[in-house]
C-alpha cells in the first residue's frame, strides 16, 4: 500500500516530463502513443515494443511495470494461503510460498519455450527496441516475481525472529546475525565482481537476469538478519543511508533523465559516444548526483510524503 502510493503519482509525473522532453528532443521517436498508454496502465513490460516507456531519455523506468505486476500477484497468491485452514503457521506459509515459487518456475519455463520472439532486428545493435527484444522473454513479469518471492521469504524470517525473543537474543549473543549479514554482503560483492565478464544470463537459473537466484538470495539474507545484528546494522543504518532510503524512489525515477540532460548541455559531443575523459566524467556525474538528490528530495517532501500522509490518515481507522 505504502509503496504503491509512492509509485503512481511520482511515476506519472516523471513519465509526463520524460515524454515532453522526448517530443522536444526526439520528435520522430516511434510508438510514442502506444508506449504512453502502456506506461499509464503499467503494462509496457509485456511486449518488447513498449518495454521501455521513454527509451532514450529515461530507460530505467522499464522495471516499474514488472514491480506493479508483482504487487498484483502478491495478494493473488496470498489469498490462497489463508484458505489453507484456520491455523496459520510460519511453517505452513514457508511450504506454501515454496510451492508458489515452483509454480512460477514452471510458468517461466513455459514462457521461455513458447514466447521467444523472432531474430529479426533482435539485439542492442538495433537500438533499445532491439535490445528489449533481445532481453525478452528472459525478462518477463512472471519470471521477475521469483525475485520478489525471495523478499517474501526474507520478510517471513524477519517476522519470525521478531516473535521469538529468546531465540533471537541467544543468536544475537553469538553475533549470528552479524555473521549472516556479512556473508550476505560479501556474497553480493563477490557475485558482482566475479561474474562481471560472464555472458548475459550465463550465471543464472532459467536465464533469469541479475544472476538469479544468487544475487537475490544474498540481499535476502541481509534483509532478514541485519535488523537484529549488533554491529553491522548500526554501521549500515547511518543518517546518510536513512535519508537515501527515504528519497530512494525519487532517485530511481529521476536520475537517468537528469544525467541525460546534464550530458546534453555539458558534453553534447559525447552523445551517444561514451565520455572517456575521467575529469569530465567525474564532474558531470557529480553534478548529476547533486541534482538527483535535490529533485528527489523535492519529490519526497512535496509529492510522495503528502500523499502517504493522506493515505495513512484515510486508512488509520478501517471499518
Amino acid at each position: 500500500m505504502r509503496r504503491a502510493a509512492r509509485i503512481v503519482p511520482g511515476f506519472y509525473l516523471v513519465i509526463a516530463a520524460s515524454l515532453l522532453l522526448e517530443m522536444l528532443f526526439l520528435p520522430n521517436s516511434p510508438n510514442r502513443l502506444l508506449r504512453f498508454l502502456t506506461a499509464l496502465t503499467f503494462t509496457g513490460g509485456f511486449h518488447y515494443t513498449t518495454f521501455f516507456p521513454v527509451p532514450e531519455l529515461n530507460g530505467p523506468l522499464w522495471s516499474i511495470s514488472f514491480e506493479v505486476f508483482s504487487y498484483i500477484l502478491l495478494p493473488f497468491f496470498m489469498t490462497g494461503l489463508f484458505y489453507l485452514g484456520k491455523r496459520h503457521t510460519f511453517r505452513k506459509a514457508l511450504y506454501y510460498w515454496f510451492i508458489v515459487l515452483l509454480v512460477i518456475f514452471g510458468l517461466n519455463s513455459l514462457i521461455q519455450m513458447y514466447c521467444q520472439p523472432d531474430n529479426i532486428n533482435r539485439g542492442w545493435q538495433y537500438g533499445v527496441v532491439g535490445g528489449a527484444k533481445y532481453w525478452m522473454p528472459n525478462y518477463n513479469p512472471i519470471g521477475f516475481f521469483a525475485h520478489y518471492i525471495i523478499g517474501i521469504f526474507a520478510a517471513g524470517f524477519l517476522v519470525w525472529f521478531s516473535k521469538h525473543q529468546i531465540i533471537r537474543e541467544k543468536l544475537a549473543g553469538f553475533h549470528f546475525f552479524d555473521l549472516l549479514s556479512l556473508v550476505g554482503l560479501f556474497s553480493f560483492i563477490m557475485i558482482l565482481w566475479t561474474q562481471k565478464t560472464t555472458p548475459d544470463f550465463g550465471f543464472s537459473w532459467q536465464n533469469q537476469p541479475y544472476y538469479y537466484p544468487f544475487l537475490a538470495l544474498s540481499i535476502g539474507i541481509v534483509v532478514a538478519t541485519v535488523p537484529y545484528s549488533k554491529i553491522i546494522g548500526h554501521i549500515l543504518d547511518n543518517p546518510f543511508s536513512r535519508y537515501t532510503a527515504k528519497i530512494s524512489f525519487g532517485i530511481y525515477i529521476w536520475h537517468y533523465i537528469i544525467m541525460t540532460l546534464v550530458m546534453v548541455f555539458a558534453a553534447p559531443n559525447h552523445i551517444p559516444s561514451p565520455l572517456k575523459d575521467f575529469s569530465s566524467w567525474i564532474t558531470i556525474m557529480g553534478i548529476s548526483l547533486l541534482l538527483t538528490y535535490a529533485i528527489a528530495s523535492l519529490s519526497w517532501y512535496y509529492l510522495e510524503k503528502p500523499i502517504l500522509d493522506f493515505a495513512h490518515q484515510k486508512f488509520k481507522h478501517p471499518k
